[in-house]
């Protein structure tokens, strides 16, 4: 699914990288007018310095000049790192 998605260009991955090791990575399932956030990922080394929330920054300032309307966190509702950085939720 993943290779065929890519492929198509309905797959992001996008990464947070220090000398060229990955320490925070995201996949993301898109479509022209939304998508999903599939999994996000970090070092635990790095974690300390919370590089998956930088990751997830990094990708929200993208996200608005994408062209998508909406977004999926894929998250539980009361995702504690989610829930600070996405400002809008449905149910």
């Amino acid at each position: 699914m993943i290779a065929a998605g890519y492929e198509q260009g309905r797959v992001q991955m996008v990464g947070l990288f220090r000398n060229g090791q990955p320490i925070a990575l995201k996949l993301n399932l898109v479509s022209s007018t939304g998508g999903f956030a599939y999994k996000i990922t970090y070092s635990e080394e790095y974690a300390k310095l919370s590089p998956g929330v930088q990751l997830e920054i990094d990708y929200l300032k993208s996200f608005q000049h994408s062209g998508r309307s909406w977004m999926d966190s894929c998250a539980v509702a009361d995702h504690s790192m989610i829930n600070r950085l996405w400002a809008d939720r449905r149910t």
